[in-house]
């Protein structure tokens, strides 16, 4: 059974937040399993985490909710394109670079020579130009930063119908290639691996959810049996699924993502969702986590192999270094990325005019 909606107007979903965190976590043991096994030739976090990518498939979904959420009124309001763009830069750059800079300076002091390009200066300056920028393709010294620039690609795609509707047809056509290249996929091009990568699907997912959260509540019955459908879909077929392989991860990690916070957002609709507050914070600082843990995880790394531990040390001493790395994301969300986000937008977006209510006139009243 399905009831009208009455949490249209929600900015805040706390299961979402949730979403985010386990997502990031996900993405996070990932990087550690592949670490431990490539460094150490330590396998035992891959028995539960070599899939976790699948956390970017659900940012993804995440992504083309939250969009359209945020932004459903901006749609054919063209005067708000500047607006929108800011945020959405302002969101996504100066967090990046913050941590590029340090980033960089780790590869090089640790003596990761091969991140370093060579060739002539205008071969250099592009290089970093296109990392700087998150331009596709780009060469990423973060290993999570290639994710980014398909969310820039999106927002470059939903900016289009704030500037008029009637260019609907131009995400229509992107899905519609994407659908059409998912018969015969080939890799390689930047038109297939790029403008018509099936993770584009994915934010059309969210989008799906938001359209469908904005007329219903699911009932909880209906919600309980999306979840229990998202775990089944992971359990029964991500046999089928590699890293390497997108198409395949989108029908099976992606359509899990979308049944997954259907069902959470009917939940979190009927306030039978509780999610402890720890979790929530590190979904709210869930970019900074998304961006400092891989180079924090590698260049502590190249400082504990030359100890020569055991693997049992090897082990607890990552794991303590994940507990830091979830705390620094959560007070650098508050105290860095939060205060620096707030002052750029005070200072790029324009003020607007307070309306000053008439005096009544006291003749005519």
């Amino acid at each position: 059974m399905v009831t009208p909606s009455t949490h249209l107007t929600s900015s805040y979903f706390p299961g979402i937040q949730g979403l985010r965190a386990v997502a990031c976590l996900l993405v996070v043991f990932f990087h550690l399993a592949m670490l431990l096994d490539r460094t150490y030739q330590l396998p035992i976090l891959n028995t539960f985490f070599s899939q976790g990518y699948a956390g970017v498939d659900l940012f993804f979904v995440i992504s083309g909710f939250v969009i359209a959420h945020s932004s459903r009124s901006l749609i054919g309001q063209p005067t708000t394109f500047r607006t929108y763009w800011l945020k959405r830069l302002v969101r996504i750059y100066p967090m990046y670079w913050l941590v590029l800079l340090p980033t960089l300076a780790g590869v090089l002091l640790t003596g990761s020579s091969d991140k370093i390009p060579a060739g002539s200066v205008l071969d250099v300056f592009a290089h970093w130009t296109s990392t700087a920028l998150l331009l596709p393709g780009h060469d990423a010294i973060n290993g999570v930063s290639w994710s980014l620039s398909y969310e820039l690609y999106f927002y470059g795609v939903f900016s289009l119908l704030i500037l008029s509707p009637r260019l609907w047809v131009v995400p229509a056509g992107i899905g519609l290639g994407t659908l059409l290249m998912m018969r015969e996929p080939v890799t390689g091009t930047f038109v297939n691996d790029f403008l018509l990568s099936p993770f584009n699907l994915e934010f059309g997912l969210g989008v799906l959810v938001w359209s469908i959260n904005q007329r219903t509540i699911l009932s909880t019955r209906l919600s309980l049996a999306l979840l229990v459908a998202s775990v089944l879909g992971v359990v029964f077929f991500q046999a089928t699924v590699t890293n390497e392989d997108h198409l395949q991860r989108v029908l099976v990690f992606g359509s899990s993502s979308f049944l997954l916070l259907l069902g959470v957002l009917g939940l979190d609709s009927q306030d039978l969702l509780r999610v402890p507050v720890w979790l929530g914070k590190l979904g709210d600082a869930s970019y900074m986590l998304y961006l400092i843990h891989c180079p924090t995880l590698i260049i502590a790394n190249k400082l504990i192999k030359p100890l020569v531990l055991d693997p049992f040390s090897v082990l607890t001493l990552n794991l303590a270094l994940v507990v830091l790395i979830n705390w620094s994301s959560v007070y650098l969300h508050e105290h860095l990325e939060k205060p620096v986000m707030k002052s750029l937008l005070r200072r790029l977006l324009p003020v607007r005019p307070q309306v000053v209510m008439p005096t009544p006139d006291p003749v005519a009243a």
